[in-house]
């Protein structure tokens, strides 16, 4: 049987913010603790760089998920959860930052102008809070979507664009696994994870989502990930 795995690739301009994901990473993965929250916290298998026509780009591995909240949101005709699984999304995402606070001392949400970190980070993206629905996936808990994937791909492969530097892929649709197959919520995405938190000098969060610490100018720790939950739901 194939294992599968999905690969995050930064852009050339974003090396950094390749480099800063995968020490957060590495710093969750040296974390020894049996916390509940753990398995709701997306695994990094391993990271590299690979060469491209203009420069190098940094890649981090990651187990294979489904779709993520947003996704599920947008397919809906009211955009919203039904409340059992709302409620199970809200539950497990507590727990991971429980997880995160109490045993990796890492704040999901960082800030918002990550030049401060060393990073480089467009500016409609600053418009959003990093800990949102789209950061959010599901566990996928049978592979068999994913070789169903591969078998169709070979068989009928996909659109694309083809330049002088490089080749542009049509995405593929992955199939809906069973119920069952479906996993958990698993929270994504720690390029802009700080540790502890930082200070009332720091212009941390979109200003539409900041909590009431951060437009206040004072000190800010893992209660932000707390306040942008709140703001999500």
């Amino acid at each position: 049987t194939p294992n599968y795995v999905a690969l995050k690739i930064f852009t050339r301009q974003s090396v950094a913010a390749g480099t800063h994901e995968a020490k957060i990473y590495e710093h969750i993965n040296k974390t020894e603790s049996n916390h509940p929250g753990r398995k709701y916290v997306r695994k990094c298998i391993d990271t590299f760089e690979c060469e491209g026509p203009n420069g190098m780009h940094k890649c981090l591995v990651h187990p294979p998920l489904w779709k993520s909240i947003w996704s599920l949101l947008r397919s809906g005709d009211e955009h919203r959860l039904p409340e059992p699984l709302l409620k199970t999304v809200v539950g497990c995402l507590l727990r991971a930052l429980d997880y995160l606070h109490s045993e990796c001392h890492l704040v999901h949400t960082g800030m918002k102008d990550v030049s401060q970190v060393g990073l480089a980070l467009d500016s409609e993206a600053n418009n959003y809070p990093d800990f949102k629905a789209a950061n959010i996936m599901l566990g996928l808990d049978d592979q068999s979507v994913l070789k169903a994937f591969e078998k169709d791909e070979i068989a009928d492969p996909s659109p694309r664009n083809i330049y002088a530097d490089r080749t542009i892929y049509k995405s593929r649709t992955i199939a809906i696994p069973k119920q069952a197959a479906i996993g958990f919520p698993v929270l994504c995405d720690f390029g802009l994870a700080q540790f502890e938190g930082g200070t009332g000098d720091d212009d941390a969060q979109p200003a539409v989502y900041r909590a009431p610490e951060i437009i206040l100018d004072m000190d800010w720790s893992y209660s932000i990930d707390i306040w942008n939950t709140g703001v999500m739901v």
